[in-house]
């Protein structure tokens, strides 16, 4: 979403990440999908130039846009003895007066807040989150209500899950990563109405990463 009526800027910003990641053993035909380059345009925030380093020289690395407009980059590596990094830099400027926000329509965008294989809720779940629609309650307390309930449900274990466990399973098993599960009591009482925005702010699999968000290590540059 591109303001046109503003073209002064309010900030010029360089922004920097790192990643490291170590092996205890050689790693053979590595695949990597990095959504860590800012989208082309991000409310008031518009991207400039960008660039994505390997330490393997014969890293193999790709960029495309995905369906929410996001800048992901493949990277491929034959070979890696210990460990590999990752640089990324990009240039972001911000134009005054522009929305600092993405469009509305989002909040109805059935990829955003239809189940996922992970986030499908099972009996047990769809139950609980009738039972929080049913109040009548505000998006944020039903939220609440859906931590607590998923707080006492579960209990959090080093390794327990991964990122192919679903919420169903996540409930069955303890201890477990609770995540996931809230997700899913979350768009359960989405779709009986109480919570059309709770799934684009919450989802793990779905929701549009922020651009330029504190993960990012940021430098001022002057103008």
């Amino acid at each position: 979403m591109l303001c046109e009526s503003a073209p002064s800027i309010d900030a010029a910003l360089l922004l920097e990440q790192h990643f490291r990641y170590s092996y205890d053993r050689p790693i053979r035909k590595l695949r990597h999908r990095l959504v860590v380059i800012p989208r082309a345009v991000h409310g008031a925030q518009v991207r400039g130039d960008f660039g994505v380093s390997v330490s393997e020289g014969d890293a193999k690395v790709t960029v495309e846009l995905d369906g929410f407009a996001n800048c992901v980059a493949h990277v491929e590596v034959d070979a890696v003895s210990s460990e590999i990094e990752f640089s990324v830099w990009a240039t972001v400027v911000r134009r005054v007066a522009c929305p600092n926000a993405e469009p509305a329509s989002l909040i109805d965008d059935p990829r955003l807040v239809a189940s996922t294989p992970l986030t499908a809720a099972n009996a047990e779940i769809a139950e609980m989150g009738r039972r929080f629609a049913a109040g009548g309650e505000p998006p944020v307390a039903i939220a609440e209500m859906a931590c607590h309930w998923s707080s006492r449900a579960i209990s959090y274990g080093f390794g327990a899950t991964d990122v192919h466990t679903s919420a169903a399973a996540a409930l069955a098993e303890a201890p477990v990563s609770a995540r996931t599960m809230r997700t899913s009591c979350w768009r359960c009482a989405g779709r009986l109405g109480s919570l059309p925005d709770m799934s684009l702010a919450t989802s793990p699999e779905r929701a549009p990463p922020t651009p330029g968000s504190r993960s990012w290590n940021t430098h001022p540059r002057a103008r």
